[in-house]
């Protein structure tokens, strides 16, 4: 069984792989985990698979003077299967998966 320590791991790994993003985190507030029912959206529905879901505040606004974030979404297993980036500006979000290799890379 998966846990938030496990989740919380793999996503250091994907900001040691990103370290620009390690720039934009708010380090006053607390990374939100969580397994949730509605984590990943099945392409061309309106369907979501269960998951587990990352939250981290950044320092910087978005463009309606909210706080920017970075989320990370995982599939039940734990694999990354997401990233997106709301931080100054319009928001990017990258698939992501484990390469032959086991590494964490970007699909897009």
């Amino acid at each position: 069984m998966i846990t938030k320590e496990q989740i919380e791991n793999t996503v250091k790994e994907i900001l040691n792989i990103y370290p620009k993003l390690k720039e934009i985190i708010d380090n006053g507030y607390p990374w939100k985990i969580m397994k949730t029912k509605s984590a990943i959206m099945i392409d061309g529905t309106d369907k979501y698979l269960p998951g587990w879901f990352c939250s981290i505040t950044s320092v910087n606004e978005t463009l309606n003077g909210s706080r920017g974030f970075i989320s990370f979404t995982f599939d039940e297993e734990g694999e990354p299967k997401k990233i997106s980036v709301h931080d100054m500006g319009r928001g990017m979000s990258y698939k992501l998966s484990r390469g032959s290799n086991g590494n964490i890379v970007a699909l897009d």
